[in-house]
């Protein structure tokens, strides 16, 4: 199936959005889950983990009550949730006071686990409101693929252009008639099958044949103009040329020509006229 080109305009550019905001969004659902970690094992599962701010490549997590961790543990949620998430393995972890602004704990993690820092495992820290900072050092690359303004302007105004400017599929001519049967003279012909039929003989028409048939049909014995029929049976396709019309209508005679009373008619320097 061809694509017009506002649909493939969309095919093209909305995982392109999805894809450099969704990565920002996956690392602050992470960030929020470590905060959650942290509280229950504190034992508060009631306050609420406020919402992830992200700057550049460091994400901000605040709490809404005061609480202790012990560094051991908070770690190893902060390793847990990083790997379950698949995020960077390289990220900076810091613990400040909300207070005093200083930073009360902190740690460095990689791949290589002989570079890891990690200080004072064993040293429980007192009750406080402290804000968790995580920095992601290789996040600077997702963020550059942060949609500039102009592309999102494209992408919201880009599809609204298109369908005003291109040009609309012609309708096939199939869908003006609702009878199942259409009767010309001995023949009979289906629209929705394509198919004409003059007693135990049949023979289908192609889509071009049978719109210029239904056309002629929809002013019977009156005359049709070439404007009127090319432009109903082609439209803007742009591929016919000067005699297309004429060979078409030459196909058609020969395929109604068992039947003597119906006949389609030359116009000279008009149209075509179908009689019976």
């Amino acid at each position: 199936m061809q694509l017009r080109p506002f649909h493939t305009f969309l095919v093209i550019l909305l995982p392109i959005c999805l894809l450099a905001k969704g990565e920002s969004s996956h690392y602050q659902v992470a960030v929020r889950q470590m905060g959650h970690h942290i509280l229950s094992d504190f034992g508060d599962t009631q306050s609420r983990v406020m919402p992830v701010k992200q700057e550049g490549d460091v994400f901000i997590l605040r709490f809404e009550h005061a609480f202790s961790f012990e560094p051991l543990r908070l770690v190893s949620r902060i390793e847990e949730t990083v790997q379950q998430a698949k995020l960077s393995e390289y990220y900076h972890v810091a613990l400040i006071n909300e207070a005093s602004g200083e930073v009360v704990y902190s740690f460095e993690h990689s791949p290589d686990s002989l570079s890891n820092i990690i200080p004072c495992l064993g040293r429980d820290q007192p009750v406080a409101s402290y804000r968790l900072q995580i920095r992601f050092p290789e996040f600077q690359e997702e963020e550059s693929a942060e949609i500039p303004l102009w592309l999102m302007t494209l992408f919201i105004v880009g599809p609204i252009a298109l369908l005003l400017i291109y040009p609309r599929k012609k309708k096939s001519q199939t869908e003006d008639f609702k009878e199942e049967l259409i009767q010309l003279g001995a023949y009979s012909y289906s629209p929705t099958k394509a198919m004409l039929r003059i007693e135990d003989q049949a023979q289908e028409l192609t889509g071009k044949e049978g719109d210029l048939l239904l056309r002629l049909y929809q002013d019977l014995n009156q005359t049709v103009k070439r404007e009127e029929l090319l432009e109903a049976v082609w439209g803007d396709d742009g591929d016919y040329v000067g005699r297309t019309l004429d060979v078409f209508v030459s196909r058609l005679r020969k395929k109604l020509e068992a039947d003597p009373s119906v006949k389609i008619v030359n116009i000279r320097g008009v149209g075509y006229k179908l009689i019976c």
